[in-house]
């Protein structure tokens, strides 16, 4: 017996005697009066205040506001667009809300002299807790691009005074050449893009937020009546044109150079130079993520870390995080909650950024928030893991069943759940699988079986009805003339799906470059697929 299995053996007798599960935030709440956390903005309590707001990297809009109040009703869905049009500002600004109509809230209102509502105020980043400080007012503005343009102006201010180092240069100016551009910028960018435009115009300065986690790319912003505007034969404003660092422009204005099409035009021009864009979470790092931080107790961590490292095709840091979290497990035999969290604050801290954005489910979110999601993932990465093992030395598929079985018998939230998934099993014959194929195979055919019981049932998304997959459409050749299943074709295609090749973190949604998920029509609830088996 191998050195792997005897960790996986010791880590099943600690089942027995250690409890404690890892809770990542426990003041983090999912809804509070008229937002919720898929709304994409922070909601702030009396609980996680200071910890969320002072002494951050990040820069803050917060909202105060009273979920009574008919104008905080009507400014609602402005500020949750504003929030989804600028999530990728993240490591500049954050939007947050708070709702002062809670009793518990009142004394963090009262802090801000919060007078009316709703009351949005501008908090800089490492911002300190004083009577004093009560941030920089807003005005609700009646559109979620006047708020925006508020915003971008506001950014403009704060460096200024030499704040936001994080941010990405805001300021315009004239320039006679392209080389006086690019002797000014950083020597590990690729390509600068000219924006040429007037001192007023927003455009430059939301497509530079909007690219700021782009990697060795960088926005300048040229007044539109510089010299180099007539170098570059920009006469429709505002202009765009990419400069390599070999000073070789490329024109790019759109015909309608709106915001929006400025950045679809960086994205598609990037595409076409092989870019390595910036990973966004997909569902199943999402549900990755999840494990960790609520999921799992320590000795179930070691379990399944020692299979996501061998099998899960992760991102270099997040691979690093996995390995280097086993490694921090399986020094030791036993391990409290408390000194678990420490480690997954720790090793977080460490790899920053493990994981890329609170994405909410990118891949599996549903038409509405009771679908989909987490249970959605969760049944991804399950398919994903016995795939990537399939492709290792070794009988891993079968460990990987294994391993969820010991998941769901152990620690799934629902007792109830727990057993119909471990009688399905049993009448599945989960442990006499012994070949990596077959692992494959028994959690498709588990998947389809579930689909064709609860399809139709109200735990179904509407938008994503459950089907018998893969569709013809999908995979022509995984159905024989009769409508039986072609299984080495069946095989090669979630071979396809669901390979390390194949799984890419989604980029921007709105982006005309942005690939559509692979897996949008894999709708399986796990927690329905584990509650209706057997």
């Amino acid at each position: 017996m191998n050195s792997w299995c005897l960790i996986i053996l010791c880590a099943v007798f600690l089942i027995i005697t250690i409890n404690g599960a890892v809770v990542l935030d426990r003041d983090d709440v999912e809804q509070q009066g008229l937002y919720k956390k898929s709304d994409h903005v922070t909601i702030l309590t009396n609980k996680n205040f200071d910890k969320k707001v002072y002494g951050q990297k990040n820069a803050y809009l917060v909202q105060f506001y009273n979920s009574y109040c008919g104008h905080c009703r009507a400014f609602a869905p402005k500020f949750k667009s504003l929030a989804a049009d600028i999530e990728h500002w993240a490591n500049v600004v954050k939007l947050a809300v708070i709702d002062c109509s809670v009793e518990e809230n009142n004394e963090i209102c009262r802090q801000f002299e919060v007078m009316a509502y709703p009351s949005l105020r501008y908090l800089h980043e490492n911002y300190v807790k004083g009577n004093a400080f009560v941030g920089d007012k807003f005005s609700s503005a009646d559109t979620a691009d006047k708020l925006k343009s508020q915003l971008i102006a506001k950014i403009q201010s704060e460096q200024t005074l030499g704040r936001l180092p994080l941010a990405p240069r805001l300021d315009i100016a004239a320039y006679a050449s392209y080389a006086a551009v690019l002797s000014k910028v950083p020597s590990d960018i690729k390509y600068t893009f000219l924006v040429f435009e007037n001192e007023n115009s927003t455009a430059g300065s939301e497509l530079a937020l909007d690219i700021s986690d782009y990697k060795n790319v960088i926005v300048r912003r040229v007044h539109e009546n510089s010299e180099l505007a007539d170098i570059a034969g920009v006469t429709h404003f505002p202009g765009l044109v990419a400069v390599k660092s070999t000073l070789e422009p490329t024109p790019l204005t759109p015909k309608n150079p709106s915001s929006q099409n400025l950045l679809n035009a960086v994205n598609t021009f990037l595409k076409t130079k092989n870019y390595a864009f910036p990973e966004r979470n997909s569902a199943v790092e999402d549900t990755l993520n999840n494990f960790i931080s609520e999921q799992f107790a320590p000795e179930h961590s070691l379990i399944i870390w020692m299979l996501l490292v061998l099998s899960f095709p992760a991102r270099k840091k997040l691979k690093e995080y996995l390995t280097e979290l086993r490694d921090t497990l399986a020094s030791r035999n036993q391990w409290s909650g408390n000194e678990v969290y420490e480690n997954v604050i720790r090793l977080e801290v460490n790899h920053d950024p493990v994981y890329t954005s609170n994405s909410d489910y990118i891949g599996c979110k549903g038409s509405q928030p009771q679908y989909r999601g987490y249970t959605c993932g969760l049944w991804t990465l399950f398919h994903t893991l016995t795939v990537n093992a399939a492709q290792k030395p070794g009988l891993e598929g079968p460990r990987v069943l294994s391993a969820m079985h010991g998941y769901v018998k152990h620690f799934f939230g629902c007792t109830e759940c727990s057993v119909h998934f471990q009688a399905m099993a049993d009448k599945n014959r989960i442990f006499q699988i012994k070949e990596n194929d077959k692992a494959v195979l028994w959690l498709w055919i588990a998947h389809n079986e579930v689909n064709l019981r609860l399809a139709g049932d109200v735990t179904e998304d509407p938008k994503y009805p459950k089907i018998q997959y893969p569709s013809v459409s999908n995979c022509p050749k995984c159905r024989l003339s009769r409508g039986a299943w072609n299984l080495p074709a069946v095989y090669e295609y979630l071979q396809r799906v669901y390979g390390a090749e194949n799984i890419r973190d989604l980029r921007r949604a709105r982006s005309a470059a942005a690939p559509q998920s692979p897996f949008s029509n894999l709708d399986i609830g796990m927690l329905s697929f584990l509650y209706m088996a057997g």
